[in-house]
């Protein structure tokens, strides 16, 4: 069993999240289960039988059944009844600690530990590359898998232009707003070089700092304009509510990673990296458990300080 699991805000306010909290109080309770629970693992694709939902939160297993079709249609999840798996798609992109040979390794063992479903094979095919997963057994592969991808995909990809109609719609209905209006309802997005500059120092810090711990050759400072892609993505981070030390801790936590720091071969440690929304969560944890005492993290962790 898990001792943790991270849910961020985006949650609730993500595209996704957004269509979650227009369903019923069944369905909404199913989704924050689905990445809590404690049968799951950080591949985010494991098995839990529909009782044992319906068991743990109080609902029917009808209801259950119900919420997790209208999960499957938004993107959410994918269940296999026939399996009893669920899959939450984008779990694995958030929960897994690092990228690590050690936990790359896992990843391959649990996808290998699971029983024939086409999810198996969707998931290897969305992250094979991602996190170097091993090729599967032929238990696991075949036309019926095959099939099972088509039928998802296509479920995903009719889902999501029906979502981009249905915006479109929307936009097209909704009365033009008062120039003043306008003018005062635009967020822009923060571009203070007294936000982003320590961001870049502190890339800098530890690009010094490596060099002189690997006896490269000396690290020059570099900076970075308001048009640079750099910039650009420390706005964006900053936009979507992380702190300036939050993206300072994921900048150090980039080069505690194995993988990013050359270990296991080419490094990947540009700002740029750093910066990417698909990292910077596992970048983050990196740093601050590589930083607390035991009891510190385990306090961090049931108490968010």
């Amino acid at each position: 069993m898990r001792k943790f699991a991270m849910v961020y805000p985006r949650f609730w306010f993500g595209s996704t999240g957004r269509l979650i909290m227009q369903q019923d109080h069944a369905t909404k309770l199913v989704a924050i289960y689905l990445v809590t629970n404690p049968h799951a693992t950080m591949i985010g694709l494991y098995l839990c039988p529909v009782r044992y939902i319906a068991a743990d939160i109080g609902a029917t297993e009808a209801e259950v059944e119900t919420a997790l079709g209208v999960l499957g249609r938004i993107g959410f999840a994918e269940y296999d009844f026939d399996q009893e798996l669920v899959w939450v798609v984008n779990f694995a992109r958030y929960q897994i600690p690092s990228r690590s040979p050690t936990v790359l390794k896992g990843c391959s063992n649990m996808l290998a530990a699971l029983p024939r479903s086409p999810l198996v094979t969707a998931f290897h095919t969305e992250y094979a590359s991602t996190l170097h997963l091993l090729d599967l057994p032929p238990n696991q592969s075949g036309e019926v898998a095959r099939t099972g991808i088509r039928e998802i995909r296509e479920k995903r990809k009719e889902q999501k232009e029906k979502e981009q109609e249905q915006e479109s719609i929307d936009t097209l209905s909704r009365p033009s707003p008062h120039p003043i209006d306008m003018v005062s309802s635009v967020q822009p997005l923060p571009e203070s070089q007294a936000d982003i500059q320590p961001v870049i120092d502190t890339w800098n810090e530890e690009m010094t700092h490596r060099a002189a711990e690997k006896n490269l050759a000396p690290h020059k400072n570099r900076q970075f304009g308001p048009l640079s892609k750099e910039w650009e993505e420390i706005r964006r981070r900053l936009g979507e509510g992380c702190t300036v030390e939050d993206l300072q801790d994921a900048v150090r936590g980039m080069f505690k990673t194995a993988f990013n720091n050359g270990e296991t071969g080419r490094a990947y440690l540009s700002l740029q990296v750093a910066m990417k929304s698909t990292n910077i969560s596992d970048f983050i944890l990196k740093h601050r458990e590589a930083s607390a005492a035991p009891d510190d993290f385990d306090k961090w962790f049931r108490e968010g300080v």
